[in-house]
């Protein structure tokens, strides 16, 4: 079965796009993010976009950009359930981005 990645660029305070839907708070890659989002391209298949394809996710990773805008399109909803993540890898970049990659915890059966 495939795995599917949620991968986004995010301010620190957990906005995916400005109010207006711009991305302008990570136009400013630098070449290693650059080498690292060509490589993680050709890892994969099928590529899903847009903002309400978050269902069923396997794994999230996370471009923290150091920016904060205050308001705009969140990257959960208020309506999204609480799920518990692991941490697998981190990653800082010059300039102050830093990469998360979590997946969910296993769900513990109750007896």
């Amino acid at each position: 079965m495939r795995k599917v990645i949620l991968q986004e660029f995010v301010t620190i305070d957990g906005y995916a796009a400005d109010e207006g839907g711009r991305l302008d708070f990570f136009a400013s890659l630098t070449d290693e993010v650059d080498k690292d989002q060509l490589k993680f391209i050709e890892t994969i298949d099928t590529i899903l976009l847009g903002a309400n394809t978050y269902h069923m996710v396997d794994e999230y990773q996370l471009y923290i950009c150091p920016t904060v805008l205050g308001k705009g399109r969140a990257l959960f909803s208020e309506e999204t359930n609480m799920q518990d993540m692991q941490l697998l890898e981190t990653k800082t970049y010059d300039g102050g981005m830093v990469f998360l990659r979590y997946k969910r915890k296993e769900q513990k059966m109750q007896s």
